[in-house]
């Protein structure tokens, strides 16, 4: 399945993220764990794994490498893409958990965490061990 979302509600966000990568796998299926046992409830969050054969980047006017490259979440409302730990930030806070990564956007912080994050991204493909991709958009 590509897309995951309340149906209750239209989406506020969209996150795409690598199926394939171990660790980013993991992450969206806590996620969206989260999401559901909301109290709030209210959470418009669809994810859409990248990998899945029905992707289609040129629909969002981007490329596989693009998304591929860092994380990129979608809001609707400013009707634009975040990359990287601005769409992080932004996904935790839409689900009610932007206090675990408030932090990172600190001044003096932001600088050294937007690097990390963009080291992890270049990493990521060789993280959770054996091979991370059977499709062929991957590289």
């Amino acid at each position: 399945m590509i897309h995951v979302s309340s149906p209750s509600h239209p989406p506020s966000l969209q996150v795409f993220y690598d199926g394939q990568c171990p660790v980013c796998r993991r992450e969206m299926s806590w996620l969206q764990q989260k999401m559901a046992r909301s109290a709030r409830g209210e959470h418009r969050v669809e994810f859409c794994d990248i990998t899945h054969p029905e992707f289609k980047p040129e629909s969002y006017g981007l490329t596989m490498d693009d998304f591929m490259a860092e994380i990129h979440v979608y809001d609707y409302k400013q009707d634009q893409f975040m990359v990287g730990m601005a769409a992080l930030r932004a996904l935790y806070e839409e689900l009610g958990m932007g206090h675990w990564l408030n932090w990172t956007a600190w001044p003096v912080i932001k600088p050294g965490c937007d690097f990390a994050y963009m080291v992890f991204a270049r990493l990521r493909p060789r993280l959770g061990g054996g091979s991370r991709c059977s499709t062929s958009q991957c590289k």
